[in-house]
């Protein structure tokens, strides 16, 4: 290249930091012979993406001046892996905050399951957006608050998927460990009844239709399960992913449909895991299917010989040979 103005070093840069190239990131930073703004976050966003945080810090300093953005990326690389304190410490000795900051700081007291810290900063917080909201409705929903769940996304001004999405993880897990006496309920306690009322609202993602499945699976409603599988990619244009198959297969499993479970292991687009075939060959054991259990214990031996937990439960079923 004849000609190299800052502008083409910083391209460099910044695409060798895209792609991870932490090492050729940090030989351009010390040769490039002018740097602006631009050239300082790009080297910052690489060594927060490398959990390299002190010397983010170190090439922060180096700045002549910062702005809320850079403060932010390390604010975020603390808050993220899990460095609370020295997230807190660098959140209050910033000059200038704006929502981002806060939402980082708020995301990351939920992620340590501090419910309390968790609702103080957000009542004290100057403004709140749709993601605030949501922040504060999956800690409650994640940590079992079920009621303040509620209370929260009733008092949200706008929904949008990922509350609906958070608000039907939390029902869902509240309704699976019901027994089945305590099926009925109302609407607000209803995952069926939740997820219709979001598909009025919104398109369901994979989220939604992952915990429903969940659901069906823990209540032995094949019916449905088989219906709500169906119909993500047939009438709401969402593939299903492998999450959505492994729960399809534990619910025909535990319902003892074990030749449906067992094509479809075989069939879906993702090769089975080893947890897939525990979970069929415990529920081959469950309806004591002793020939199918071991004859799949001896696949499982030959397929997946390095899986120390299918290994072990392979050996108990061919024991039945």
């Amino acid at each position: 290249m004849p000609c190299r103005d800052l502008f083409c070093w910083n391209i460099i840069l910044n695409a060798n930091a895209r792609l991870g190239e932490l090492h050729e990131t940090e030989n351009l930073f010390n040769i490039i012979p002018q740097r602006d703004l631009f050239t300082f976050t790009a080297v910052i966003v690489a060594y927060v993406r490398h959990k390299k945080l002190e010397n983010a810090r170190l090439v922060y300093n180096q700045m002549p001046y910062v702005t809320t953005v850079t403060c932010n990326t390390i604010l975020g690389g603390y808050a993220e892996n899990g460095y609370l304190d020295e997230a807190r410490q660098w959140f209050n000795s910033m000059q200038k905050k704006c929502l981002t900051s806060y939402n980082i700081m708020l995301a990351a007291y939920a992620q340590h399951g501090l419910v309390f810290d968790s609702t103080s900063f957000f009542m004290e917080m100057p403004d709140r957006d749709q993601r605030s909201w949501n922040l504060m409705l999956q800690a409650y929903a994640q940590l079992g608050h079920l009621g303040k769940a509620k209370s929260l996304f009733r008092a949200m001004p706008e929904s949008s998927i990922v509350s609906w999405s958070s608000m039907l993880a939390a029902v869902s897990s509240s309704f699976s460990s019901q027994n089945k006496h305590e099926d009925r309920c109302d609407g607000a306690n209803d995952p069926f009844f939740l997820f219709h009322s979001a598909n009025m609202e919104h398109h369901p993602d994979h989220v939604c239709f992952l915990s429903i499945l969940s659901v069906c699976s823990k209540k032995g409603r094949v019916k449905q399960g088989r219906t709500f599988l169906a119909s993500m990619s047939f009438d709401y244009g969402v593939e299903p992913r492998r999450h959505h198959y492994s729960s399809m297969v534990d619910l025909l499993g535990r319902s003892g449909y074990l030749g449906d479970a067992l094509e479809l292991l075989r069939t879906m687009p993702f090769i089975a895991k080893a947890l897939d075939w525990v979970c069929f060959a415990a529920a081959c054991r469950s309806h004591t299917d002793f020939k199918l259990g071991a004859e799949v214990g001896s696949q499982i031996l030959g397929r997946q010989p390095g899986s120390g937990a299918v290994v072990l439960l392979a050996n108990s079923w061919v024991e039945h040979l």
